[in-house]
């Protein structure tokens, strides 16, 4: 039955899940208000109840408690104005906002009523669970996953396109994709963060965070990988490796043999100072194997030592 063919008859009513020991009480008086269309086209506005009805079904407890009718109350606002006092007495009385077996968290009609009642942390409790409980945080984090990518504008594409060049703008570009030319063939020019930091003047990080945002991990790695080794061969030509000796001249019997794996696969036979071969690459000298890029991917293997080895 369409609500148009009924008149309006404000109404209070009571619904429960006694085996949950959860209960609501609530007022229906404006549009649509009418006790035959309660629990048929009406299921109550609040949200709890609504999250009830999901979890657990329909309510054992469905009862229209208080009719008003506008032909007895003289008019349809003093019908309506008598439903809502009528629902902030029981709530009241009843001391439902603060119970926790009641789902009421607040009077929803305090503009008509005067009465200011509310429960934030009972109402937060409901629809989260036990307020900063395991349960509690993870459903909030979910609830503000949903609600963050519907309602932040920066997930509208033009949105965060208009952001972007508004950026490039204060350092000096025209718009984002000049800016993202510009970082991404300086850094292929000079293929350190550093060098591309000071060819462009603008601090490590933010190129960094720029090129891992846009280009990736990958490709950053590759780049750096490229230079390294037109790096290595440079101080190969360049600079003479210096074994470690002793006074006499003769290299130290005790001192390591080490076999050196340049990236482009060259292999060295180091005798004595590792260090200092490692300088004379310009790589750096840790033994981590999980960050070979410390060493310009460079691989080192301990054979024996000086007094042990054989040619």
């Amino acid at each position: 039955m369409s609500h148009k063919n009924l008149t309006i008859i404000p109404y209070c009513y009571f619904i429960g899940w006694p085996k949950l020991n959860k209960f609501y009480y609530g007022v229906k008086f404006g549009i649509g208000a009418n006790p035959k269309t309660f629990w048929k086209t009406y299921f109550t506005s609040s949200a709890l109840v609504d999250q009830y009805r999901q979890q657990y079904g329909e309510p054992s407890i469905i009862e229209v408690r208080k009719i008003f009718d506008p032909i007895i109350y003289g008019s349809l606002d003093n019908a309506q104005l008598a439903a809502t006092r009528h629902e902030s007495i029981v709530i009241r009385r009843m001391n439902m906002i603060p119970e926790e077996k009641y789902l009421n968290c607040s009077n929803n009609v305090c503009h008509r009523t005067g009465e200011r009642m509310t429960n934030h942390t009972k109402y937060r409790n409901e629809k989260f669970g036990q307020y900063h409980s395991k349960e509690g945080l993870e459903s909030m984090r979910e609830f503000n996953k949903v609600y963050s990518k519907l309602h932040n504008n920066m997930n509208r594409p033009e949105v965060k396109a208009k952001h972007l060049d508004s950026i490039a703008k204060k350092v000096g570009y025209a718009n984002h994709n000049e800016y993202a030319g510009v970082i991404f063939s300086a850094f292929e020019e000079c293929k350190t963060i550093k060098g591309t930091s000071v060819k462009l003047n603008q601090s490590q990080h933010t190129i960094l965070q720029f090129i891992l945002k846009h280009k990736g991990k990958e490709w950053l790695e590759e780049i750096r990988k490229v230079g390294l080794v037109e790096a290595t061969s440079r101080n190969r030509a360049s600079i003479p490796f210096r074994r470690k000796v002793k006074k006499d001249g003769e290299l130290n019997p005790n001192a390591y043999i080490w076999k050196a794996i340049s990236p482009t696969g060259e292999v060295f036979i180091v005798k004595g100072n590792r260090i200092q071969f490692c300088k004379t690459q310009g790589i750096g000298t840790s033994l981590d194997t999980t960050k070979p890029h410390l060493r310009g991917f460079w691989e080192f293997k301990k054979l024996c030592k000086v007094k042990d080895y054989q040619e």
